[in-house]
């Protein structure tokens, strides 16, 4: 595993600390919101070929981010309802 904040490698996941992870995840935040917020509006319906061919617009992947936590949530409120099913 890459070690994000400093580019080292740290070996297993389990090298990462809770603490460590949080502040990372805070502060790539804040790079997101900072890079969205300072886009010109102008420019969200023009596109950008990813490396794999697919064309997007700027907006597409400037709410990816959003897409995705909405995508993993559905998969926490699942497993908490199956759990929960199970233990009655």
């Amino acid at each position: 595993i890459i070690d994000l904040w400093d580019g080292q490698g740290v070996g297993t996941a389990a090298a990462i600390s809770e603490e460590k992870a949080n502040a990372f995840l805070a502060s790539a935040t804040a790079h997101l919101i900072a890079a969205i917020h300072d886009f010109p509006v102008e420019k969200l319906d023009d596109t950008l070929t990813m490396p794999w061919g697919e064309t997007r617009t700027f907006l597409t992947l400037a709410t990816l981010a959003v897409w995705n936590m909405n995508y993993h949530q559905g998969q926490i409120n699942y497993i908490y309802l199956y759990l929960a099913t199970e233990a009655a």
